[in-house]
């Protein structure tokens, strides 16, 4: 599996960056969360993930493009420079590599979402 994500990384948004999924339908939910509210509560493989919004708790994979059922989550990966949005495939401590088969080392932002 690689490095598996350090805690750091994971866990609710707080005062420092944690990963976020851009959107998620999570297994036990009935319904997509929000986006950017899901996040890493524990790393399963480095493309399964057991996540929560808050309210909800289940496991997601990683998928490429819309989330379309139960179980599935995107994380969108901006390229360093800019470019084309990319999605991750695989995960781990240091690099995330994309279904556009582009190998990336990363580094976590704060941002600012509004959710009304």
């Amino acid at each position: 599996m690689g490095r598996p994500i350090s805690k750091k990384k994971i866990g609710a948004p707080g005062s420092t960056p944690v990963i976020l999924f851009s959107d998620a339908f999570i297994s036990t939910a009935s319904s997509q969360s929000a986006p950017n509210s899901v996040y890493i509560l524990k790393q399963i493989s480095t493309i399964r993930f057991q996540v929560s919004d808050g309210v909800n708790t289940g496991e997601v994979t990683l998928q490429a493009g819309p989330i379309t059922g139960p179980g599935q989550g995107r994380i969108d990966v901006t390229p360093f420079g800019g470019g084309p949005i990319e999605y991750a495939s695989k995960i781990n401590d240091r690099t995330v590599v994309t279904f556009e088969d582009h190998r990336y080392s990363y580094d976590l932002h704060a941002t600012s979402v509004n959710h009304s």
